[in-house]
């Protein structure tokens, strides 16, 4: 009941938590090596090489949105509107060995082979030939591809690879922060094609819900994958690339809200966004939404770098740092009315969400002992909505502020926390 009363202030997100189990159940991630110039495959067990598949999502930033509707009104305009606007999807797989991926050529020398698809399979070959067919005979930009042995039909999506701060974790010669011999996340986005209403996001998340309830017969299941091509920078396989094909079931994938039709209509297609929901009006309706995270306390081990807070330790904070209630301090005296969203690796969500509950439930005199007075006595004269100095002067405080926890303060100043695993 005190949890239900206090998601005002903080809010754990239960669904991308059942996605990251669902990740944990279902998603697979293989390895392919490929000889240069015959390109057969092989297959090799002693590289050691480790892939895995992270997250996935359904990508719903409105900056996206409006990027497939303005490039669909310059090629086929089959869009509606973002009505049928094909699912778009983001997702990222690790790799070891980070120094020996070719990170300046995987677009120029690669890029035509990476892929990304989305599955439905089915329980008869006859759902499955009948599935999208009329749709294939007008759309001749959608491709697919069908394995009557399972029958299963794939369409292929529109992939783009991305090595986010690759290039620079890989030029570290030291065994830093960002030592290269660490593996990497790789990006690989994905847009299915538009003018397919069953190829929305929104559509493709019904179909799993009525798997999941038990509504349909004929579709078995639904997953999201993706091929990515890296080139190889060392030794006898100089030269050489693998392709690493990873997989997810499409609850791992879907979101809270995959409508993103909803997202579309909110958006101005015009340069100066005056009619966009999204773009404020005034300084008092912009929102603050700062995100932070997974925080560590390292800390070393038989001579090594390590991280405290996911030992087995009973004095152990999970992800929450220090740094949180410094941000928050500030929050609360220049972003009243704000988000803050913090990102806890999933293994430590429960202790993390413990040990904020209880630093929340703690008074702020305890939490911070130089400033607490200043900052009290300003919300004692302030309206909610105010921003509040910072100083060293320790006025008066009104005897209603002096057993104030974080959580109320919080509470007052309209600031919620949200955790995301």
């Amino acid at each position: 009941r005190d949890r239900d009363r206090d998601r005002d202030v903080l809010r754990f997100d239960l669904d991308v938590l059942r996605n990251v189990h669902a990740t944990y159940q279902g998603a697979r991630s293989r390895i392919e090596w490929k000889q240069s110039p015959a390109n057969t495959p092989l297959f090799v067990a002693n590289q050691n090489i480790t892939v895995a598949p992270l997250m996935a999502t359904v990508d719903r930033r409105p900056i996206l949105v409006r990027k497939q509707l303005l490039d669909d009104r310059k090629t086929r305009n089959v869009a509606r509107n973002g009505k049928e606007l094909g699912c778009a999807l983001s997702s990222t797989t690790f790799v070891s060995h980070l120094k020996h991926h070719d990170l300046k050529k995987y677009q120029q020398k690669y890029g035509h082979r990476h892929g990304c698809e989305v599955c439905f399979q089915f329980s008869n070959r006859k759902d499955m030939t009948d599935f999208l067919s009329e749709r294939q005979n007008k759309a001749k930009w959608m491709t697919i591809e069908t394995n009557a042995s399972t029958s299963t039909k794939c369409v292929k999506g529109q992939a783009t690879v991305t090595s986010r701060f690759g290039q620079w974790q890989q030029e570290e010669e030291t065994q830093g922060r960002r030592f290269q011999g660490f593996g990497y996340p790789w990006t690989v986005d994905c847009l299915l094609p538009n003018g397919i209403p069953e190829l929305t996001c929104k559509e493709i998340s019904k179909m799993q819900r009525n798997i999941d309830e038990g509504r349909v017969d004929g579709l078995l299941d639904i997953r999201f994958g993706t091929k990515l091509v890296i080139g190889w920078t060392e030794g006898t396989k100089r030269g050489n690339y693998f392709a690493v094909w990873s997989q997810w079931p499409w609850k791992a994938v879907m979101s809270h809200d995959d409508d993103r039709e909803e997202i579309a209509k909110k958006l101005s297609m015009t340069w100066n966004d005056e009619t966009s929901w999204y773009v404020p009006k005034s300084g008092e309706e912009l929102k603050l939404a700062h995100v932070e995270g997974p925080g560590y306390d390292q800390t070393e081990y038989n001579g090594k770098p390590s991280i405290r807070s996911i030992d087995p330790q009973s004095n152990s904070k999970g992800g929450v740092h220090v740094r949180l209630l410094v941000n928050l301090y500030h929050y609360i005296r220049n972003a009243p009315g704000s988000t803050h969203i913090v990102a806890v690796v999933d293994g430590q969500a429960h202790r993390s969400y413990e040990y904020l509950t209880e630093a929340l439930n703690t008074n702020i005199s305890l939490l911070y002992r130089d400033f607490w007075q200043s900052l009290l006595s300003e919300i004692n004269h302030a309206n909610p909505t105010d921003l509040l100095p910072m100083h060293e002067d320790s006025s008066t405080t009104s005897h209603a502020f002096t057993d104030m926890t974080l959580m109320q303060l919080l509470r007052l100043r309209k600031i919620n926390i949200l955790m995301v695993p």
